[in-house]
């Protein structure tokens, strides 16, 4: 497998297991955002991504 597809696969997986982490709680949306202000202050791009695909995963696109 191609190591670039292999890192895509498991930053998939890694959102997955948050998303399903965050779900539980009373304010998922304020869980994820917590966790995206973390993310960004070591990398703004990354965050941006994360926040993307968890606002899908746990269906909280506006």
């Amino acid at each position: 497998m191609n190591p670039i597809i292999k890192l895509k696969d498991d930053i998939e997986k890694r959102i997955h297991e948050e998303c399903d982490k965050i779900k539980g709680s009373e304010n998922p949306r304020g869980v994820m955002n917590e966790y995206i202000r973390n993310i960004r202050w070591y990398s703004p791009e990354l965050a941006v991504y994360v926040k993307r695909q968890m606002l899908l995963i746990l269906n909280l696109d506006d």
